[in-house]
């Protein structure tokens, strides 16, 4: 199978090729659905294009359904963890360098 850009489709080495599409679309993420879950990340953890699977939901930021392995509240958790750092480094304190050439010359405090 080829992409609209000529690149091979990754999706037809999927696991779930021949698995029911509803095990990767849970109703909820609780009760009865978390067996569903764990049925859908079982296929996924035996899955050769897993990886490539997980970079498609978050390259076009996919909300629902089991992708990579993951669920939507497990990728949105990831992408906040990445952010965090970026946070952080923003909300550090901002002094001043002592023996800066440019007396305006600022540095993070770690």
């Amino acid at each position: 199978m080829t992409t609209a850009t000529g690149h091979e489709d990754w999706r037809a080495d999927g696991a779930c090729m021949h698995a029911d599409p509803d095990v990767f679309f849970p109703v909820s993420a609780t009760g009865r659905a978390l067996e569903q879950i764990a049925q859908a990340k079982a296929l996924c953890a035996r899955c050769p294009v897993r990886q490539e699977c997980l970079d498609f939901a978050y390259e076009h930021d996919v909300i629902h359904g089991i992708w990579g392995g993951t669920t939507p509240e497990d990728r949105q958790q990831a992408r906040l963890r990445a952010r965090r750092p970026d946070r952080e480094a923003e909300s550090l304190p901002v002094t001043t360098t002592p023996g800066a050439h440019d007396s305006r010359a600022r540095t993070r405090v770690t």
